[in-house]
């Protein structure tokens, strides 16, 4: 937009009307955050820069028994300061959040349940250890349904950057400066909590110390992966609870190792509905294989194969036949798993297991009033993005995690 046709619209529209209307264009995608210029929003909303900014020369020949001058320059300016600041706000706003809804290679989202609310701490009851139906004689009243007192707790945290604009910015008209960096916060935002669900579903930051982890059942953290097989979550060496062959690190190298997992989960994990020790299988139905990038390809060949070639002890026999899991599962991938380990995979129903607890949404919020920045450092808006999250499990039964080396 050309700096005549902004100023046409806040005359027209006043000032109200005006930031309303470049809100709607903006959310509409009518237009775009870099086809507005800084300085001519700037003058359309104040008037020309060289009247309303002072220039660094000019403020270098205010001296203290200058006040009258000094008054006058700043109250011109304040007249509209607070619309330039609302305007630009949305402006701001939209940069981040187009950078910020950019999932391109993120797979945080499908791994958690996305849960609002209100409440920070909070306590969650779980009842799977609920009965089933029973039968029922002839006038005889139903058994009451009964289920354990279990819950977990929530932990959530805020963050956020500030994102500030200065007089040299409006003057020189560094649009473009500014977006980038709206841009990049965005993007840093989104890779931040990227990084927290995927490590958040491998346990990742687990500290008994420090009271790091996602894991809280009945108040008290715990790490949601024991390696002695504890939770009857966890394949490969340490595994002290369920034995061989599930004590041994076993490599993703072809869809048997799938078939083992299954075949564990099917015979070690039991519901807790007459009690730990008289538990019945428990239904699950794994959704996606979750791997590093050293793995991936393994992971889709296993999964996207449209047939498997067997061959017999001696070499001498060869047996093709229909992939049994072909599109069973959705492959997922991510350097932060790499970063924790390159060998360890995982299966399960994440959405089921794992929530991301949001209090706060991505916000974008613009500063009401002045500060001691805009004078110590020529600051005329300054903003501040921040959400509000957390990831938490809610179970220990529904993704299985597997030691590959």
């Amino acid at each position: 937009m050309i700096r005549q046709d902004l100023r046409q619209l806040k005359e027209s529209l006043g000032p109200r009307g005006f930031y309303e209307a470049i809100h709607q264009l903006l959310e509409a995608r009518e237009i775009q955050p870099d086809e507005i210029s800084l300085r001519q929003l700037w003058e359309a909303c104040l008037g020309p820069t060289h009247q309303t900014l002072p220039s660094l020369a000019a403020r270098q020949r205010l001296f203290v028994t200058d006040l009258g001058q000094l008054q006058h320059v700043h109250s011109e300016a304040d007249l509209g300061l607070n619309l330039f600041q609302t305007v630009t706000g949305a402006v701001i706003a939209r940069q981040v959040m187009n950078a910020y809804e950019t999932t391109d290679g993120l797979i945080g989202d499908q791994l958690v349940a996305v849960e609002r609310s209100a409440v920070r701490n909070e306590r969650i009851a779980g009842f799977t250890a609920l009965q089933g139906p029973r039968e029922v004689h002839e006038g005889m009243p139903y058994e009451e349904a009964s289920f354990g007192d279990k819950f977990v707790t929530t932990v959530e945290s805020k963050k956020g950057r500030l994102l500030s604009i200065t007089e040299e910015a409006v003057h020189f008209d560094q649009t473009g400066e500014l977006l980038r960096r709206a841009s990049r916060i965005g993007e840093a935002t989104r890779l931040e909590r990227e990084k927290t669900i995927i490590r958040g579903v491998l346990d990742a930051d687990y500290d008994a110390a420090r009271g790091t982890g996602v894991y809280r059942p009945n108040g008290v953290l715990e790490p949601l992966y024991p390696s002695n097989g504890s939770n009857r979550n966890y394949i490969g060496s340490g595994n002290t609870t369920s034995g061989a062959p599930y004590n041994e690190p076993l490599e993703l190298t072809d869809w048997t190792a799938v078939g083992q997992v299954l075949r564990y989960h099917a015979t070690q994990v039991r519901d807790d509905r007459h009690g730990p020790e008289e538990g019945e299988p428990l239904a699950w139905m794994p959704k996606v294989l979750l791997v590093p990038k050293k793995l991936e390809l393994a992971a889709l060949q296993i999964v996207q194969a449209s047939q498997v070639r067997v061959l017999s002890a001696d070499a001498q026999r060869q047996v093709d036949f229909k992939n049994p899991f072909g599109g069973s599962y959705a492959v997922l991938s991510s350097p932060y798993l790499d970063q924790a380990s390159e060998d360890d995979w995982y299966l399960g129903d994440f959405r089921k297991q794992f929530i991301w607890k949001e209090i706060w949404p991505v916000q974008v919020f613009r500063q009401a009033r002045e500060s001691e920045s805009s004078f110590d450092r020529d600051v005329v808006a300054r903003f501040k993005v921040r959400y509000f999250g957390g990831i938490n499990a809610l179970d220990e039964r529904y993704v299985v995690k597997v030691n590959g080396s």
